[in-house]
């Protein structure tokens, strides 16, 4: 079986508006709902759903559901390419303690691509993850996405991205943080990350951040009831059409 792609096949297929919002630099956020590192999982303390749709580029659609109770999370994702190509991820992570403030995760994945020339395939990938925090308002974190190097194709194969990152975020009030960090994935220039949140009055959030290697900027706000989140994202590149997320969340 030989594989067409139409997209990298998998890549950033579960995203975030906040995460997406501060630049990717969510390495370090001890939240599973802004972060990937399965490490977040383990500060987890209450029932938390959310659901996010994405624009990639203003032509591809892409969604996202979390569900994550205490320790443990699931996230389910698809992109549809025009009904040329759909690709759906499900994952199973768990936040192990390691001490007060250290968190080790795990993550287990199970990808499924259908190609309406090739057919469907299936495979699956493992991350892992960590992030303590340190000197009380700092936080360091990071992934390895893929440890296994899972592949897809019979005839011709072709590589999931494999991508180790990490930040650090540094939170000096209730209602600010900074981050910045950096990510590789093989074989391409390494990408350097720096994300901003601000709270007014606990109510609003708005969210600011670039990533290199493409150069993007983004921007985001997000709107905080008791139980029910509102999150918008916006990333702006100069050689092709903006991506545009927005999700919402209860917990």
């Amino acid at each position: 079986m030989a594989m067409l792609l139409i997209v990298s096949v998998f890549e950033n297929l579960l995203f975030s508006p906040i995460g997406n919002a501060m630049g990717n630099a969510d390495y370090s956020i001890p939240d599973p709902v802004i972060s990937f590192n399965p490490a977040s999982c383990g500060f987890m303390k209450d029932f938390t759903l959310s659901t996010s749709y994405r624009s990639l580029y203003s032509t591809v659609s892409t969604g996202r559901i979390f569900l994550g109770m205490k320790s443990f999370g699931f996230n389910l994702g698809y992109r549809n390419v025009k009904n040329l190509q759909n690709e759906t991820v499900v994952s199973i992570s768990q936040g192990v303690p390691l001490g007060e403030d250290t968190k080790l995760g795990y993550a287990i994945k199970g990808f499924y691509l259908f190609q309406s020339r090739f057919g469907d395939e299936f495979t699956y990938g493992v991350d892992i993850g960590v992030i303590s925090r340190v000197w009380k308002l700092w936080y360091i974190g990071g992934t390895v996405y893929n440890v296994n190097r899972p592949t897809v194709g019979k005839d011709v194969k072709y590589s999931l991205p494999t991508k180790a990152g990490m930040s650090v975020s540094y939170k000096p009030y209730k209602s600010v943080t900074t981050a910045f960090g950096f990510e590789k994935e093989f074989n391409k220039p390494t990408r350097f990350l720096f994300g901003q949140e601000f709270i007014i009055g606990d109510k609003i959030a708005l969210r600011t951040g670039f990533h290199s290697s493409p150069f993007e900027v983004s921007f985001g706000m997000g709107i905080n009831a008791s139980t029910i989140n509102v999150n918008f994202s916006y990333i702006y590149n100069s050689s092709i059409e903006p991506t545009y997320t927005v999700g919402a969340g209860y917990k």
